[in-house]
């Protein structure tokens, strides 16, 4: 049997910037997490609002799309929320991104 490598793989540019900021401080992961949810709420929450006033538009309908997809967007959005603090535990548990401290 031949013993192979596995392919070396760079890390991504994100998670680097993310250990970077979590080196900082609980406010510089706050401020970062604040970031990084805000453009993911707008896509989950707006995406399907405005797709239901589109059909409801094109349909001539009274409003049945628009509040499935206001339904539909508090859904995702708290499915954002759910996972950004799922996330935000991660790296405020994780030792290795735990700001150092001085041994006296």
């Amino acid at each position: 049997m031949i013993k192979t490598k596995a392919h070396q793989v760079a890390p991504s540019p994100l998670s680097t910037k993310v250990k970077e900021v979590a080196s900082r401080s609980n406010g510089a992961i706050f401020g970062f997490m604040v970031l990084d949810m805000t453009w993911k709420l707008i896509i989950a929450f707006m995406g399907p609002v405005l797709f239901g006033d589109y059909l409801d538009h094109h349909f001539h309908n009274k409003g049945l799309y628009l509040l499935i997809g206001l339904v539909l967007g508090l859904v995702l959005g708290i499915v954002v929320v759910f996972y950004s603090y799922k996330s935000a535990l991660r790296l405020t548990n994780n030792p290795s991104l735990q700001p150092k401290k001085d041994k006296k």
